[in-house]
């Protein structure tokens, strides 16, 4: 692949993390962020008590920018950047799943160095009264077959699916992932750059700007004209026990199952599941 064509595939997979992450945001949304009562069993925590559950930043590979805030306190300012998407699924399958339960927890959201420039990453736990139905989460990602997210002040659109991958094996949790495959066709750089710069994630003055982390791989890239189909991959990950669970989502299986093994083991040690 050349430069421009690696570049490209940034920008690209830039974008496809809204298509693993916004799913989190837009559930949010809702949330006020406070402990909720939990089922028998699963102790109730404080945002306070799930960040030290969250990798380090020893932990992730050197080069790893991120930020990081409580789920709803980092979804406050969410912008879907004039996004239209059809069927919702596509982006909001845990929306969809969860409705209007509150989620307590804290998430991750930045990029990893790659040999195709910065790869986008998030990661999150969190406590949800009633626990995530995975079954359920099958079943909605399951009618994102044939999806579309347009773009109507800028005339674009990609293609979107979902299907599902073997999950990472995590011990003492159920778990489940997919993969989401985005297809822009005939575009340019230029087309693409605006959506993909216009990130999913506004400043958040006391948390620092995760805007920042996330234009990180594009700013810097010269703009080509030259027409191209550009397809990108994304993978999403979940590890469940009675309230809790563990998200993940990246751009290759083996950092998936990084962001899910390390979260559920201190979950497990600390016994909070």
């Amino acid at each position: 692949m050349t430069s421009t064509g690696r570049r490209i595939a940034a920008l690209a997979a830039l974008l496809a993390v809204a298509v693993a992450a916004i799913a989190v945001y837009l559930y949010t949304e809702r949330s006020t962020g406070v402990s909720m009562a939990s089922g028998a069993g699963t102790p109730v925590l404080t945002v306070e008590q799930i960040q030290p559950l969250m990798l380090t930043e020893a932990e992730h590979p050197d080069g790893t920018e991120y930020e990081e805030a409580p789920i709803s306190a980092a979804n406050q300012a969410v912008s879907q950047g004039g996004m239209v998407v059809t069927p919702e699924s596509c982006l909001g399958a845990l929306q969809i799943v969860l409705g209007d339960a509150q989620v307590t927890g804290w998430m991750q959201v930045g990029s990893r160095p790659a040999k195709s420039g910065r790869t986008p990453f998030q990661s999150a736990v969190g406590f949800v009264k009633g626990g995530l139905d995975l079954a359920k989460l099958r079943e909605t990602v399951g009618t994102c077959t044939a999806g579309t997210i347009s773009w109507p002040a800028k005339k674009l659109t990609a293609s979107i699916s979902l299907s599902e991958v073997p999950a990472p094996a995590v011990k003492g949790m159920s778990t489940y992932a997919y993969k989401s495959t985005m297809t822009f066709t005939n575009v340019t750089q230029s087309e693409i750059e605006e959506p993909v710069g216009s990130c999913p994630i506004e400043p958040q003055p006391e948390f620092g700007s995760v805007e920042t982390v996330s234009k990180e791989c594009v700013e810097h890239a010269p703009v080509s004209e030259e027409r191209m189909d550009i397809t990108t991959e994304q993978y999403v990950a979940y590890a469940v026990v009675g309230n809790a669970y563990v998200e993940a989502c990246a751009a290759t299986i083996a950092e998936i199952d990084q962001m899910l093994a390390v979260p559920a083991d201190r979950l497990r040690a600390s016994g909070h599941v």
